[in-house]
């Protein structure tokens, strides 16, 4: 889950699958960088959808830390972090292992394994180095599968990687603008609470899209405490009524 303070005492979610939903969908609307006429655009588009989809079960199975507080995405512990990678990254390459894989799918799947090394190239021990070493087998697979080139997957990568940023600046509320691959990334508000008509923007220079465009992703809002465990913090977010966040992206000027 994607966590972020909601006043008065309240907090913010987004799911892993609705932040990746919004990224996916920011990706659509690109026209930069050659993107719309990329053979591999729909391969592109699924890997954005589908990057963070090892979080899925965790996300509808909410933990809480020893505090009580609820676990977000930064906070998740080690085993369980490597669990849900390693079954993110093999959800979508097993009909690579029948070596019958569509070259687009087996692209899309790869784009995700290496999402998985790249998001934890910085972790140390034995763990982390066996796991990136399983994952970065299954890329190669995949690639090899795809026909592509690790710098043709690299640069695709660059696509999904910049909007998984953008999409993340706005669902976790960040107030700080960041460089992230040649873009700078500038939240311009932090949201009101959860009431349904809450919207945040962000600028971005250079800018990808054919103009402004606001997006809708799905939150939700709880109590801003600690919870008696994790089946409590599970029936306060199955309660919880969703509604829209609306995230509209500018021209940082």
């Amino acid at each position: 889950m994607i966590i972020a303070p909601a006043p008065p005492r309240s907090l913010r979610v987004v799911t892993q699958t609705d932040h990746a939903a919004l990224a996916a969908e920011i990706l659509r609307f690109w026209r930069a960088d050659g993107v719309p006429t990329s053979p591999h655009r729909d391969a592109l588009l699924f890997a954005a959808r589908e990057h963070d989809n090892g979080w899925r079960e965790v996300d509808a199975a909410p933990r809480t830390r020893d505090d009580g507080r609820p676990h977000d995405f930064r906070s998740m512990p080690e085993a369980l972090r490597i669990e849900l990678w390693n079954q993110g990254v093999a959800r979508h390459a097993a009909s690579a292992d029948l070596g019958t894989a569509d070259p687009e799918i087996a692209c899309a799947a790869a784009l995700i394994a290496h999402h998985a090394i790249a998001l934890h190239l910085g972790r140390v021990g034995p763990q982390w180095e066996a796991a990136r070493t399983d994952w970065t087998a299954r890329r190669d697979e995949l690639l090899a599968a795809s026909g592509l080139q690790l710098e043709e997957l690299e640069h695709l990568y660059r696509f999904v990687d910049l909007t998984d940023m953008v999409s993340l600046a706005a669902c976790a509320g960040w107030t700080q603008r960041i460089e992230h691959r040649g873009v700078v990334i500038a939240p311009q508000e932090a949201p009101d609470a959860g009431d349904g008509s809450d919207r945040t923007t962000v600028a971005l220079d250079p800018f990808p899209l054919a103009g402004a465009t606001t997006f809708e992703v799905d939150a939700r809002t709880i109590e801003d405490r600690a919870y008696a465990g994790d089946a409590e913090l599970a029936v306060s977010l199955a309660s919880a009524p969703r509604w829209r966040l609306r995230v509209r992206l500018v021209e940082l000027r």
